[in-house]
């Protein structure tokens, strides 16, 4: 799936889509997209990939704005011998 929209309006349905595809769950809360719970996972500790939703809060205030152009996903940058 693409990263959300960079600007212009997102959607609570938007959010939903991004990090729980295909879910049948219940209608969720914003506060349930908070980076590091169990829906917008944040690096392990010995990870070294890019967490492409960095940037979404962990806590405290949280609105549709901080989700531009995050992504449900990590990106891990490989290089190669010199």
């Amino acid at each position: 799936m693409a990263a959300l929209q960079a600007s212009g309006a997102i959607s609570f349905q938007d959010i939903e889509e991004q990090y729980t595809p295909g879910s049948n769950l219940p209608s969720r809360t914003l506060t349930e997209f908070y980076l590091g719970g169990s829906l917008v996972r944040a690096n392990a500790g010995n990870n070294s990939s890019t967490n492409m939703s960095a940037g979404v809060p962990a806590s405290g205030t949280i609105s549709f704005n901080d989700f531009y152009s995050k992504e449900r996903a990590f990106k891990k940058t490989h290089f190669g011998d010199p």
